[in-house]
């Protein structure tokens, strides 16, 4: 098994919107229920250069944040993750938000527990760690146009918070050295190798030796 960790590196590569709110510069992400309680958020997280060769199996997948708010905004929150079904996506704008993207079929619920969400801290340590979304990368992974290398999408959208409670990760814009990131562990298909060079994702048993 390979173990590969990607973190947002751009600032629009990390947006949210709701109603006719869309922003790709805050400081942090919203996710669960809208600023206001007028509605679900949804939020994007674009992460470059995935090199996942196509056919691999996915082990496991976890999206990781930075908590920038802690304590009780937290306390019922309730929300799904997707991944974008698209072969290698584009980072957000204004026409182009992430409520508007193709979602997977696969999706999994990150609901806060009674667990704390302390401030400065990776969510993963938390009492509220997100949930395992192997089925949602699996999925991507599984389309005929993926490509080692190319750029994914997951995708967190509320899914009836209470009014004003939400989760609230550093975006990259509010801490770049605590961006949001994604770590998956993956089982590579016979053959093909795995690395950070030009061969990555190719079949060694298919490749035909010149000279």
């Amino acid at each position: 098994m390979t173990t590969l960790t990607v973190s947002v590196a751009a600032s629009a590569d990390d947006a949210y919107d709701y109603d006719l709110t869309y922003s790709d510069t805050d400081a942090h992400m919203c996710m669960g229920d809208a600023f206001g309680g007028s509605s679900n958020a949804s939020n994007g997280f674009r992460f470059l250069n995935v090199t996942i060769p196509a056919g691999s199996t996915i082990n496991s997948a976890f999206w990781d944040g930075y908590n920038n708010y802690g304590g009780g905004y937290a306390t019922h929150v309730k929300t799904l993750f997707y991944c974008e079904a698209a072969d290698n996506p584009a980072t957000f704008s204004l026409i182009s938000r992430p409520s508007g993207r193709t979602k997977t079929t696969a999706n999994v619920a990150w609901d806060s527990n009674s667990g704390s969400t302390p401030d400065n801290t990776y969510f993963s340590a938390t009492g509220t760690p997100p949930p395992d979304i192997k089925t949602c990368i699996q999925e991507v992974v599984d389309r005929g146009g993926w490509a080692s290398g190319n750029a994914l999408v997951v995708l967190n959208i509320g899914n009836g918070s209470d009014t004003d409670w939400q989760f609230y990760p550093y975006s990259y814009d509010g801490d770049s050295t605590h961006p949001p990131k994604l770590t998956i562990i993956y089982t590579a298909p016979s053959g093909v190798v795995v690395g950070s060079g030009l061969l990555d994702g190719l079949r060694m048993d298919r490749l035909k030796l010149v000279g």
